[in-house]
């Protein structure tokens, strides 16, 4: 009872807890599976993703190579491609995860490239607008950063949900972790070749290219930008009414966009008090990390009840359609047409 007061106090959806890790990954190390037609005898409100671990392996062995090539090879110019795909590895990977849970609307890839670059263009361009203040020293870090990006961020899934009709929880992780997926890339991207060609090319460097800043950032990106994106995203959606003529409750964007910035207050404020000490800072990023890991999983478990929430208020209605592509749009207030379990990407 207790878990599902819980449940319906941060989602407004009191189902219990649904995620079963055994079936969401029972694909992920196998052979392609079977393309379906999802029916009323085989739907599942689990998805069952495939292709993100092939993309992990794919991005992480070009990570390898181009690593050799750049810091073996000498050839330092090619730094800033390397960091870009080192920067890439875990936030594509989830992004490709998410894509495939969020099968009951099937957002179009070509629309989640867009919003990919538009969205991260936005951010950074509200980034830019409400940025009116600056304070002195650290606390630029670690309080006025934190708060003026999260801001930015969300203005930019606010733009991307007034132009994309989104009805489930899924699809809406999906387009929070794509806005900060791409804010978090370009991050890492700055840093990560300011301070590696800074060592190579100017006086006061080493000669050599400092790797560092990459590797611990891209080592350590599961609970950054794309994460923080996600919990907003998701807040967004927990306060919209679950049902036709139910009231909506706007505590929860602040509830879960409060959370993303102390999080992100956090981690500046870490990187600050820590200084120098990478051994520290390390540990504080690798506690933070399974925090992230937690409420990342919880996020899922949501949108998988809010799929179950959905399937079987369909099938209590009068008429039960021949598969999920039939079902009406005005079963409850966040129906969409769906189709099948998994898309073409």
């Amino acid at each position: 009872m207790g878990w599902e007061k819980f449940n319906a106090f941060m989602t407004g959806n009191d189902e219990p807890w649904s995620l079963r890790f055994k079936d969401l990954f029972s694909g992920s190390f196998k052979k392609r599976p079977k393309e379906t037609l999802e029916t009323p005898e085989t739907f599942s409100p689990i998805p069952r993703p495939w292709r993100w671990t092939r993309i992990f392996l794919f991005l992480l062995i070009m990570t390898i190579v181009y690593y050799l090539i750049v810091m073996n090879g000498g050839i330092y110019l090619a730094f800033p491609w390397l960091a870009l795909i080192a920067a890439s590895v875990i936030p594509i990977t989830i992004l490709v995860l998410l894509y495939e849970c969020a099968y009951v609307e099937n957002v179009p890839l070509i629309h989640v490239m867009v919003v990919f670059f538009v969205g991260t263009a936005v951010a950074l361009l509200a980034l830019i607008s409400i940025k009116i203040i600056v304070l002195p020293g650290n606390l630029e870090t670690i309080l006025a950063a934190p708060i003026f990006e999260e801001l930015a961020k969300i203005v930019a899934i606010y733009v991307v949900f007034a132009f994309i009709k989104i009805r489930r929880v899924s699809t809406a992780l999906l387009i929070g972790w794509t806005i900060g997926a791409g804010f978090q890339i370009v991050e890492t991207l700055g840093y990560s070749t300011f301070n590696g060609l800074f060592e190579a090319f100017s006086e006061e460097g080493s000669g050599f290219i400092d790797d560092s800043t990459m590797v611990f950032r891209s080592v350590f990106a599961f609970g950054s930008h794309a994460l923080y994106g996600t919990m907003e995203a998701a807040g967004l959606m927990f306060s919209r009414p679950i049902k036709e003529g139910e009231k909506g409750n706007i505590r929860r964007i602040w509830l879960w966009g409060t959370m993303a910035v102390i999080l992100h207050m956090s981690w500046n404020g870490s990187s600050v008090l820590c200084g120098d000490d990478l051994a520290a800072f390390t540990w504080i990023a690798l506690g933070m990390e399974l925090i992230t890991i937690a409420i990342f999983i919880y996020l899922l478990d949501a949108g998988i009840r809010d799929q179950k929430r959905w399937w079987s208020e369909i099938q209590e209605s009068a008429e039960v359609p021949e598969s999920p592509v039939d079902v009406p749009a005005e079963a409850d207030s966040h129906d969409s047409a769906p189709v099948s379990g998994s898309q073409e990407s």
